[in-house]
């Protein structure tokens, strides 16, 4: 089974430069070759620092390490470069769409077209799991159009995410709330990484079938959360 993991860029990077990239760079690619000479590049995957970022990368380093023959793919959606793959070569830059109001996300996430880029990028994956925040999954505009019946999404999200999750059975809505991030000791942001990690330690002790097992019932990835929950060491287990 292939699965792709889309989750979203951080504000906190390897490297944060004063000359860091920003909108007009983007919007101006001789500014942008100019300010990038001065500038360091990493694959994105190794760019981000946050947390939510970091529990995502060892999770699926964690799948990589036990399950060889099975994909487990990830891609980032980038407030400064859209639609990113993990091994993509990027620039440190300092945009958010947390930090814009409606109008300005809006037309900034249909100039970097990042609904058509994930449109093209789906074909071959079975599970999609979206980890990402409200802002940024209004970014990407769904409904996805190049959809087969076959293909299950499932968004880990808050409950003000809700309306911009299509009520179309392929979409799976799994909430988790605030209430859901203290007992866990996170804040709501890293929640979702966390989970994800989890989810892979369920995959190694349970085998390759737990995966298929969530694919046809998402809502089984709930009782993950129920089942930590009542973990007293549960606040140990990846430190």
């Amino acid at each position: 089974m292939k699965t792709l993991i889309i989750t979203s860029c951080t504000s906190s990077k390897l490297e944060n430069p004063n000359d860091s990239l920003n909108k007009e760079d983007l919007k101006n690619e001789n500014k942008m070759l100019k300010k990038t000479n001065n500038l360091n590049s990493y694959k994105a995957i190794n760019l981000y620092t946050g947390r939510q970022h970091l529990h995502i990368k060892e999770g699926v380093s964690l799948l990589r390490e036990n399950f060889e023959n099975e994909v487990f793919d990830i891609k980032i959606v980038s407030a400064g470069y859209g639609l990113v793959d993990e091994n993509d070569e990027i620039y440190p830059y300092d945009i958010s769409f947390s930090n814009m109001k409606a109008k300005e996300l809006d037309e900034w996430a249909k100039k970097l077209r990042i609904r058509e880029d994930l449109d093209n990028s789906i074909n071959d994956y079975d599970l999609i799991l979206f980890l990402l925040g409200t802002k940024y999954l209004r970014a990407v505009r769904l409904p996805l159009n190049n959809l087969n019946s076959s293909q299950r999404l499932i968004f880990l999200a808050s409950k003000t995410s809700k309306k911009y999750i299509p009520s179309k059975e392929e979409y799976n809505f799994l909430e988790v709330s605030q209430n859901d991030a203290s007992l866990f000791g996170r804040n709501l942001i890293e929640l979702k990484g966390y989970l994800f990690k989890l989810f892979a330690k369920e995959i190694v002790i349970n085998g390759i079938e737990y995966l298929t097992t969530v694919y046809e019932k998402p809502q089984y990835l709930l009782k993950i959360i129920e089942k930590y929950k009542k973990s007293s060491n549960q606040l140990d287990l990846f430190n």
